[in-house]
């Protein structure tokens, strides 16, 4: 039977493909929600175990699986970008059904839903959703939460010598966005509430001396700070930026507040209890944090 969205399927000719049941449900052995590093490791386990039965994924992001480290760091540094990509739009027999969200999941009738209408039969379903960025009442289209390749594109092209930007969030990819920006000879702020970088996941010191060595590398650390409000300037000047204790202006700003489950989902933290129990860990983390200038 013809397939008349075969042009929104990516499946290799002479492998598996999906195959097509009542009212033109795709049905896979295999179903993964979720566009991330999760599912193409996912991807590699099944095919250790199956070599070519269909594999059918649904990612919100138009890009297939990607490295998401890169994009606080590494591509900052001048890593290539064909390096952060995982292949998996590859893999024989794997469909790609990209910018699409899952909407609703039937367990019954093993069915799952996309916002476009499509509906895709599984075997068997995995849920590698990751997390959605903490959003906050104000900013507006001025605002990057930061967690995609195309928030990094984004703000890459904002970020010019001399430009000001600012990061809201001390923790790990605050931190590391905050650094990368720096490199790039912008003019940049960080706020956080903590009393310093990282503080919720290193001993008071260590966390105290990041904040040290960040205003020597020249970032403006305003630890202990909230940012309240957002106030778009009017053409030609700058925006403001307000906390709870002064005004800072401000081109472009850049979220890194952490991240909630997904409505399916749970996303695991980067940082487990190990980092509060071993001291090594702390030191390895640390170096990374002074390496990213």
């Amino acid at each position: 039977m013809a397939c008349p969205y075969a042009d929104n399927i990516r499946a290799l000719p002479g492998h598996g493909v999906p195959h097509w049941g009542p009212d033109m449900r795709r049905d896979y052995p295999y179903v993964i929600l979720g566009g991330g590093m999760t599912a193409a490791s996912a991807v590699k386990g099944i095919r250790e175990v199956s070599a070519d039965l269909p594999i059918g994924i649904i990612g919100a992001e138009n890009h297939p699986p990607y490295n998401r480290p890169p994009l606080s760091k590494g591509l900052w540094k001048g890593k290539p970008v064909e390096k952060i990509w995982r292949g998996t739009d590859s893999v024989p027999g794997v469909s790609l059904h990209l910018g699409r969200r899952a909407i609703s999941l039937d367990t019954a009738a093993k069915i799952v839903r996309d916002d476009g209408g499509d509906e895709y039969g599984y075997g068997k379903l995995l849920l590698a959703l990751g997390g959605t960025p903490r959003r906050l009442p104000f900013g507006g289209d001025r605002v990057i939460y930061f967690r995609t390749f195309d928030n990094y594109q984004k703000l890459r092209q904002a970020a010019r010598p001399g430009t000001k930007l600012a990061v809201i969030g001390g923790g790990f990819i605050g931190s590391e966005v905050a650094a990368a920006l720096r490199g790039t000879g912008a003019d940049v702020s960080l706020y956080f509430p903590d009393a310093g970088i990282g503080a919720r996941i290193f001993p008071s010191d260590l966390s105290q001396n990041l904040n040290e060595y960040y205003r020597e590398q020249g970032v403006d650390v305003r630890a202990g700070e909230r940012v309240m409000m957002y106030q778009a300037a009017e053409q030609g000047d700058d925006d403001e930026c307000g906390n709870e204790e002064a005004l800072d202006r401000t081109h472009v700003r850049t979220y890194a507040l952490g991240h909630d489950k997904s409505s399916y989902g749970k996303r695991t933290s980067a940082f487990g209890h190990n980092y509060i129990r071993n001291a090594s860990l702390f030191r390895e983390e640390a170096r990374l944090r002074l390496s990213s200038f």
